[in-house]
């Protein structure tokens, strides 16, 4: 996503806080003494999108996007998001894709892993979609974050393997109904 520009993940990070903000659900967990953010969640509800409206592009992805490559930009228009709608028609129906809460972050302070901040964090947004009629789903990378959601109660629904100029990785999708 950074096209190797790690010195752009906080500028991205930030573009997507904004972008939640303006169109989903972001759900903090804070330390008490502290009162420091150490968990949060950003949940976009059926329909929505991260950087689906020029409004929220505008928020700070477009000037992230200028900053990168012409691979990476080339990345971000063309193979991230066929390859993810590939993915997603084979793994969620049309109705499914009416009920489904997105997760397109989640995190937790290295330091304050394994203190159940994540789960907390799920539990709410699960409760919220519950209410509605809906369900949870997102994806992850790491063979490690799939067993960590199956612990919350998430299954998966499939992977593939995405192509990037810094190196092909998989995308793994869970759901939690």
């Amino acid at each position: 996503m950074l096209g190797g520009r790690w010195d752009l993940h906080k500028e991205l990070v930030r573009a997507m806080t904004r972008g939640v903000l303006l169109g989903g659900n972001v759900y903090v967990v804070r330390d008490r003494g502290s009162r420091r953010i150490v968990s949060v969640g950003f949940w976009l509800e059926p329909g929505q999108s991260i950087f689906g409206s020029e409004e929220q592009r505008a928020l700070g992805f477009n000037t992230f996007f200028r900053k990168l490559s012409p691979d990476a930009q080339y990345w971000w228009n063309n193979t991230y998001p066929d390859t993810m709608r590939e993915l997603r028609e084979t793994v969620w129906t049309g109705d499914e894709m009416k009920r489904r809460w997105w997760c397109s972050h989640l995190a937790t302070h290295p330091e304050q892993q394994g203190r159940g901040f994540a789960t907390a964090i799920v539990d709410y947004a699960y409760d919220d979609s519950v209410a509605m009629g809906q369900f949870l789903g997102l994806a992850t990378q790491q063979e490690l974050n799939v067993r960590k959601y199956e612990a919350m109660g998430f299954r998966e629904r499939g992977r593939t393997l995405m192509p990037a100029p810094t190196g092909d990785f998989p995308v793994i999708v869970l759901s939690k109904t």
